[in-house]
């Protein structure tokens, strides 16, 4: 068995950094109620099922993949801006 590598604080912090995340849910538990507390400036909202009317007047930029490799590639964006 492998021991758990220690990330030191010299490896962890240099860089550009940003919080990724991902918000999953069944219907009515409250992710379209949590994106509108977010920062709509540094907030990209990835439409997956092509219908955005409930964040109707949400000002943010909005990715509509259509295949899982675009799926996929939005997810390995590298840029945190």
């Amino acid at each position: 068995m492998t021991a758990l590598p220690l990330i030191v604080t010299e490896q962890r912090l240099p860089g550009a950094r940003g919080i990724r995340g991902r918000i999953f849910g069944r219907s009515g538990i409250g992710k379209t109620s949590l994106l509108w507390t977010l920062d709509a400036n540094k907030t990209l909202f990835m439409d997956l099922e092509a219908d955005d009317r409930a964040i109707e007047g949400w000002q943010s930029d909005t990715l509509r993949p259509r295949t899982w490799q675009e799926c996929r590639l939005a997810i390995k964006r590298e840029d945190p801006s």
